[in-house]
C-alpha cells in the first residue's frame, strides 16, 4: 500500500506541476469561470446548479492540494521516525531478554535500557 501511495503522490505532483500556475480566481462573465491572472481561462463552469460553489472549489484546489500534500509529507516523515523508534525499542527488548536468559544481572539490563533511552532522546546519536 505504501508503494501505491507513493505512486499516487507522484502522479498528483506531476499533474499539478503541469497545470496552469495559480493563483486561480472565480470570474463571472454571465457565467462562472475559473481564471489564472492575467485573464487566462482555467475552467468554464457555467451557470447551472451550484456553478458558483463549483467554481470556488476549483479555484481553491491548487492551495488545497498543496496544503494536503505538505500535511501528507509531514505525516510520512513522522511515521518513518516512529517506525525507526519502534525498531530500536524492539532491539532493546530482545537484548534485555537475551541478557536475562543468559543470567545477566538486572544492572546489565538497566544499562541496556539506559543506552536505548539515550538514543531515543537524541543523546546517543
Amino acid at each position: 500500500m505504501t508503494d501505491d501511495i507513493a505512486a499516487i503522490k507522484a502522479a498528483i505532483k506531476e499533474r499539478w506541476a503541469n497545470a496552469t500556475p495559480g493563483p486561480w480566481q472565480v470570474a463571472f462573465h454571465g457565467f462562472y469561470e475559473v481564471e489564472a491572472p492575467p485573464n487566462q481561462l482555467v475552467a468554464d463552469v457555467g451557470i447551472c446548479g451550484r456553478a458558483k460553489e463549483d467554481a470556488e472549489a476549483i479555484a481553491a484546489a491548487p492551495q488545497d492540494i498543496a496544503w494536503l500534500m505538505a500535511a501528507l509529507e509531514a505525516r510520512d516523515a513522522e511515521l518513518a521516525r516512529l517506525r525507526a523508534e519502534l525498531e530500536a525499542a524492539r532491539v532493546v527488548i530482545e537484548s534485555v531478554r537475551s541478557l536475562q536468559g543468559n543470567g545477566a544481572s538486572t544492572r546489565t539490563a538497566r544499562r541496556a535500557l539506559a543506552r536505548y533511552d539515550a538514543r531515543a532522546s537524541g543523546e546517543g546519536t
